[in-house]
């Protein structure tokens, strides 16, 4: 869990992202002209861009406009993280690179 934006923690972010093929980041914003993710995954995946041997970043927004963030989708993203992880393939339901939760609820 990220603590604080500046000075953003470089140093820990390689570290952890060395350990896994695959790394997913979540926002509750998205980034104002990024064509993908919110602000933290956009700063994640600028740190890691030279970086070899680094995981793959998978941005997940989640609680846009609001919305409250439940303990099942957190749940069902861990889930998911696991299992990409072990296949190393992203999900077939991303839009423009990112994985949007509980944005459309249809009743």
């Amino acid at each position: 869990k990220l603590r604080h934006f500046r000075p953003f923690p470089v140093e820990d972010i390689i570290e952890i992202a060395k350990k896994v093929p695959l790394l997913g980041v979540v926002d509750r914003a998205t980034a104002f002209g990024s064509p993908t993710g919110g602000p933290i995954s956009c700063e994640v995946k600028t740190t890691l861009h030279d970086v070899k041997g680094a995981a793959r970043i998978l941005p997940m927004i989640n609680g846009l406009g609001g919305r409250e963030v439940t303990l099942e989708q957190q749940k069902g993203q861990l889930k998911m993280l696991i299992k990409l992880n072990e296949t190393g393939e992203l999900p077939k339901d991303m839009l423009y690179g990112t994985f949007w939760d509980g944005l459309l609820e249809v009743k």
